[in-house]
């Protein structure tokens, strides 16, 4: 007689019905009489994942503690590691009775074998992912946060409001100019109002990302390390660290996959070819649309050597605004304790309206002593260069000012400090006389009239009428200092500088003289081997002396 078995089709349904009912069978009955067996399996894989959870916190606690972000899927392995590990603690081999009989309970014996089998599977697909974190990255560098620090951001004080929507205007013109210049001297703080645009421009969704790189007085340039900067700002992993054209050829890629991007270039000197460094030079104005590149300069000859379309220029505070920004800095308080506004404010005016010198001079006086404030004011009329506040980085920046202009026009600027006073105007005449005369200047009258007009229409002068030449007395400090230290050029009263007669002379190549009738002994020796020219200045008369 045929059974269900023989019919086709629903044999082999019965067939498979079947198997699967052994096999649930069996699992069941292995679940119940080998429980013990399979909770000591689960327990000997949790001490595998644990040895494996250890391993991988170590590295972990390494990348942390190096500053570096731990990848997600690591810290998800982490939490489930901990979650069966907390689950875990609940399997036990104990059981209880059945109510009122004295014979163990089967079903929790299954219930447990059973929990233990998938709790062991877990366990071992939660090593074997740990041990894929040996050979792989776990961590990666913090993005970098795309805004700059807001502690130097000065106000927008009336003098400063022209050219910061000036800037914003053009920046926000998506159809304007890409390539834009700021210029003005150093220290008066084109940097600063840079930061300002950046934070709004991002807050308004202006640009996607802005990145910034300094330039610096580099010569030459360091194209890998400005790449570098470049990248860090746009989270571009540069993969080559010596090919800077195939690193400028990412970069342009990183940009344009981007979107609308401001690149700004601080503390520019010089022209920079922006193909070696980002791998275009941004002149078709349509394929980079919404793009900005933004230089920073010194000199204004140096936005416009790096075709930039629109410059700003950024100027001086007026003397409230500089008032304002010192007493803010320095602190009420203390101006009041110190009882004489008149000294704080002769301080400030030596500030020359320069938010960077403002503010290093201001944080050095904070509850100082009238005598320290004395002191300083002094200072600033005698070495600049050691004024509290101002030595060191502060003092540098000035200086480089002097120090980035060619050989010739630097001496003659070391000259012109010599033979001026502050907020003193120089005739072209007395200019050409000193110059030549001192022989330090070569090239002839032509060449000294080329320099008087390159000093005119850079950030060291103040603007002047065609016959004359008025340093700014901050920079005219500077380069006192500067030809001093560097030249072993000397200015100085005549009884002032040899009260010493003892001391040595030796070291200058020119000095400048001033005397007068109750000023006039020189000591009997003086030896300067050294000197090239000795000018004598009696009232407004000069005489030149060239050995």
């Amino acid at each position: 007689m045929a059974g269900l078995s023989d019919i086709p089709l629903l044999g082999n349904i019965v067939s498979s019905l079947s198997s699967a009912t052994v096999e649930a069978m069996y699992r069941g009955l292995r679940y119940t009489f080998r429980y013990k067996a399979l909770v000591n399996d689960f327990e000997s894989e949790m001490k595998k994942l644990n040895a494996e959870a250890e391993r991988v916190s170590v590295r972990v606690n390494e990348e942390t503690d190096s500053g570096r972000t731990i990848y997600d899927s690591v810290l998800e392995w982490q939490g489930n590691v901990d979650e069966i590990r907390n689950k875990a603690n609940q399997i036990s081999v104990s059981w209880k009775c059945i109510p009122c009989l004295p014979i163990p309970n089967p079903v929790a014996r299954f219930q447990l074998g059973k929990e233990a089998v998938v709790k062991k599977s877990n366990a071992a697909e939660l090593v074997a992912r740990g041990r894929g974190f040996q050979d792989n990255e776990i961590a990666h560098r913090p993005r970098m946060q795309n805004e700059p620090n807001t502690e130097s951001i000065l106000p927008i004080y009336p003098s400063l409001k022209d050219a910061y929507e000036e800037l914003w205007n053009i920046l926000v013109d998506k159809d304007g100019p890409v390539i834009v210049g700021i210029h003005g001297m150093a220290g008066v703080g084109k940097t600063t109002m840079m930061k300002r645009l950046w934070i709004e421009a991002m807050a308004q969704g202006v640009f996607n990302k802005v990145t910034q790189a300094d330039v610096r007085s580099q010569n030459p340039l360091d194209v890998i390390n400005l790449q570098q900067q470049i990248a860090g700002h746009l989270n571009c992993r540069l993969e080559l660290k010596d090919d800077a054209m195939l690193r400028a050829n990412q970069l342009r890629s990183s940009l344009k996959k981007g979107g609308k991007t401001l690149i700004v270039l601080d503390d520019v000197w010089r022209k920079i070819r922006l193909e070696d460094i980002i791998g275009t030079s941004l002149a078709d104005a349509k394929s980079w649309k919404g793009y900005k590149i933004l230089f920073i300069c010194r000199e204004r000859s140096a936005c416009l050597d790096n075709d930039c379309k629109r410059v700003v220029e950024i100027t001086a505070l007026t003397g409230p605004e500089s008032w304002d920004l010192f007493e803010k800095t320095v602190g009420a308080a203390d101006i009041e304790n110190l009882n004489d506004k008149k000294l704080a404010e002769e301080v400030c005016k030596k500030c020359a309206g320069l938010p960077l010198v403002i503010r290093a001079v201001a944080r050095q006086l904070r509850s100082a002593s009238h005598h320290v404030w004395t002191d300083t004011l002094n200072t600033f009329q005698t070495n600049i260069a050691s004024v509290p506040g101002i030595s060191g980085d502060v003092f540098a920046s000035l200086k480089l000012s002097v120090d980035n202009h060619d050989q010739d026009v630097k001496k003659f600027l070391l000259v012109c400090s010599l033979f001026s006073s502050r907020g003193a105007h120089i005739s072209k005449k007395r200019l050409i006389l000193l110059a030549a005369g001192s022989q330090h200047v070569p090239g002839g009258i032509t060449r000294i009239l080329a320099m008087i007009d390159i000093l005119k229409s850079s950030s060291l002068s103040h603007k002047a009428d065609n016959e004359h030449l008025k340093l700014r007395d901050i920079f005219r400090d500077v380069a006192v200092s500067v030809a001093v230290t560097d030249y072993a050029f000397l200015r100085a009263r005549c009884g002032s500088l040899f009260a010493d007669a003892a001391a040595d002379h030796s070291r200058w190549r020119l000095i400048h003289l001033d005397v007068d009738k109750d000023d006039d002994q020189l000591p009997d020796r003086l030896v300067c081997p050294d000197l090239h020219t000795l000018l004598i200045q009696v009232y407004h008369v000069f005489f030149v002396f060239i050995p």
